[in-house]
């Protein structure tokens, strides 16, 4: 059975600013000032927009959010305030790697999210009420199909999108395909489900219509 979804909020459906987006912009490299704003659409249709500008240099590396929301009373209310990028040692050994600093938990995190009428962005922990990932909110059935899709769409980008993909390198299997492979296996596997789970809606259908 599916969670409850009405009331609910979604990582998928709620507003998110992400770490990636800054890095893959360039943004977080030494002596960086840049600013710039961000836009959530609702079926092709601007809902919100919030301005940033970023800092990055030896003494101080954070970056500023300004925005306006409107509550339900009709009260517009400006809000400006920092996000602190917080150093911590790589994984590897070499250099650091920067996460947010949540403005209202302080934890480290990757993404920040508006959600439940929340007046900031902030981390998933700060809140009170769960965030749900959307996989979380769904039906057995339409689990199996969501990752059916999510899983073409991977092997898509592995199998096809890659620039130089190559299904073996000097007779040995690269490590690419042998992925593309896996994600395959498991496809067959989902769409056995799938299919089955398909036979069994036909066959109480057709059970209703001879009654």
């Amino acid at each position: 059975m599916p969670y409850r979804t009405q009331g609910i909020a979604t990582t998928e459906g709620s507003k998110r600013i992400e770490h990636s987006y800054f890095l893959k912009n360039n943004f977080l490299k030494n002596n960086s000032l840049c600013s710039g704003s961000m836009q959530w659409n609702n079926k092709g249709n601007t809902t919100d927009s919030i301005s940033y500008s970023v800092v990055f240099n030896d003494d101080n590396k954070h970056i500023r959010l300004t925005y306006s929301k409107t509550d339900e009373a009709g009260i517009k209310r400006d809000f400006d305030y920092m996000v602190y990028l917080i150093p911590v040692k790589s994984n590897l050994g070499k250099g650091f790697v920067y996460y947010f600093q949540c403005p209202v938990s302080h934890r480290l995190c990757r993404v920040l999210y508006m959600a439940y009428n929340s007046d900031y962005f902030q981390s998933r922990q700060a809140y009170r009420e769960r965030i749900y990932y959307t996989i979380q909110t769904l039906s057995r059935q339409s689990y199996c199909d969501y990752r059916y899709f999510d899983l073409k769409n991977q092997i898509k980008k592995l199998y096809y999108e890659k620039r130089y993909f190559k299904e073996s390198y000097r007779g040995i299997k690269t490590k690419a395909f042998l992925k593309v492979q896996r994600i395959q296996n498991r496809l067959e596997m989902l769409n056995s489900i799938r299919l089955g789970k398909l036979d069994d809606c036909l066959k109480k259908l057709q059970q209703n219509t001879s009654i």
